[in-house]
């Protein structure tokens, strides 16, 4: 069992201890076999049986969280890399060498300004995320044809290209000028 102190808001502990080191986070480490003999079975193949089972579990996640994927475990809950975390972490040459040229007040807004554009563009992605999936819902009979007949790509490009577009206003005489030129066809 992993037990760590930390407050919500990681961000102002980030920047406010950047310069501390950080003592005051707990750190209690169970291993797999602790767990286990608490837990008591009453054979030795149940134990075994426990012991595949949570190895294989180990073995999925990881290999999804590499792939940055979510990964729902029973009785846990959803686990996944953080897109924040992992952007904020690409930035630390950037962040430390902002350390070396600024003051400890220039620096920790600078820090949070770099953070609130971090969370601004994950926001956008998220939400972007969305609207695909609304219009995808919308037109599923479609993206469901496409998707057989020519794969996901060409399926999710659709998609992509009626978030793009635009509606049209009505216009009257958009509108006649159209029903007199597709008369003069027929």
């Amino acid at each position: 069992m992993t037990v760590i102190n930390n407050s919500n808001q990681m961000d102002k502990n980030v920047i406010d201890n950047i310069y501390d080191s950080d003592l005051n986070n707990e750190l209690e480490v169970n291993t797999m076999k602790d767990i286990i003999n608490s837990i008591g079975f009453k054979s030795e193949e149940d134990k075994l049986m426990c012991e595949v089972i949570i190895t294989n579990l180990e073995k999925y996640a990881a290999e999804n969280i590499k792939q940055s994927k979510t990964v729902n475990i029973p009785y846990i809950g959803c686990i996944r890399k953080s897109p924040l975390r992992e952007a904020i972490v690409s930035r630390r040459f950037d962040f430390k060498k902002a350390r070396l040229s600024m003051s400890k007040e220039k620096y920790k807004d600078y820090v949070r300004q770099s953070i609130d554009e971090l969370k601004k563009e994950e926001r956008r992605k998220n939400d972007l995320k969305r609207e695909l999936y609304k219009i995808q819902k919308i037109n599923h009979k479609q993206y469901n044809k496409l998707y057989e007949s020519v794969g996901k790509a060409y399926a999710d490009f659709y998609i992509f290209a009626i978030y793009c577009l635009t509606p049209v206003e009505h216009n009257e005489e958009f509108e006649e000028l159209y029903r007199e030129l597709s008369n003069n066809e027929q």
